[in-house]
């Protein structure tokens, strides 16, 4: 009877592994493309946002009023693309991600996120914005490139910098009272 049990409980236990391994599987393929994608082209509602404001003013002051609001607005990087693959403001163009975009386009794919429109000029328009990477170190930081650790600040940005106790070797808080204490 003993061996039954653990035959049964060690069979169910691997089919559970399996199907979870499976389903985990099938999800991470699934979103490594939109992931892959999410790196270069913005499909979340900023995305939504800009390009509904950008095609109302195509469509109510054409090209020109569209390249206007696309000079004045430099921080959001919304690429108005042509028929030839030239953007509007005469900015370069990736063309790997023109393409993805375009047969995402085809497949009527965030919709939200990539537009099409024909001008009143007759000017047929591809509208869609591009993620902008922050301002900042790379990813990881200075200390994975092997440069020294950022400077410690306290929980607020007037906070005064914070003594880095990891190479002194002590730890806790400093001896004494806590600041603002009765002595």
């Amino acid at each position: 009877m003993g061996r039954l049990f653990w035959k049964i409980f060690f069979s169910i236990w691997l089919a559970q592994a399996i199907v979870v391994m499976t389903v985990s599987g099938g999800i991470w393929i699934k979103d490594r493309h939109r992931a892959r994608l999410a790196e270069s082209i913005e499909l979340g509602p900023p995305a939504n946002f800009l390009l509904d404001a950008a095609v109302a003013t195509l469509r109510a002051g054409g090209t020109r009023a569209l390249r206007e609001l696309l000079e004045q607005n430099r921080r959001e990087q919304i690429y108005v693309i042509d028929d030839q693959g030239r953007d509007l403001l005469g900015r370069d163009v990736n063309q790997a991600t023109l393409a993805q975009v375009r047969q995402l386009r085809e497949q009527n794919a965030y919709t939200h996120a990539i537009r099409s429109i024909v001008a009143e000029d007759g000017g047929n328009w591809l509208l869609y914005a591009m993620r902008r990477m922050p301002p900042g170190p790379a990813p990881g930081g200075p200390e994975a490139a092997g440069g020294p650790p950022p400077e410690r600040r306290g929980d607020h940005p007037g906070a005064p910098p914070m003594p880095d106790l990891r190479a002194s070797g002590q730890a806790g808080p400093p001896p004494g009272p806590p600041p603002g204490a009765p002595e």
